[in-house]
């Protein structure tokens, strides 16, 4: 049995009163755009073992005061059997890669 699930967000956000001052990320942007996808991907590969994968992008970008993006790319590879009745053992690999145009 294989499940593919795909999913896409998307999120604006503005500052909603420039007298006050939070400490958050407004004080610097006036807005916040995020938007994201990932792909996740399921296999069964025996009744006691299961293979996953997944692949997955986040990315903001702040105006305001400045400009500036950030963005995140992972990729995840995992494998779960079960080695007892009530024991399963897992073995996950990530890698996450970030980039952002003010902190390079």
């Amino acid at each position: 049995r294989t499940v593919l699930t795909l999913a896409v967000s998307r999120n604006s956000s503005r500052r909603l009163n420039a007298l006050n001052s939070f400490g958050d990320d407004f004080d610097t942007f006036g807005s916040i755009q995020q938007q994201g996808w990932s792909v996740v991907l399921a296999h069964r590969v025996t009744p006691l073992t299961s293979f996953n994968a997944s692949l997955a992008r986040q990315s903001a970008d702040g105006t305001g005061l400045v400009s500036t993006g950030t963005r995140t790319d992972t990729l995840a590879l995992g494998l779960t059997t079960r080695v007892a009745r009530r024991t399963s053992a897992s073995l996950q690999w990530r890698r996450a890669v970030f980039d952002s145009a003010s902190n390079p």
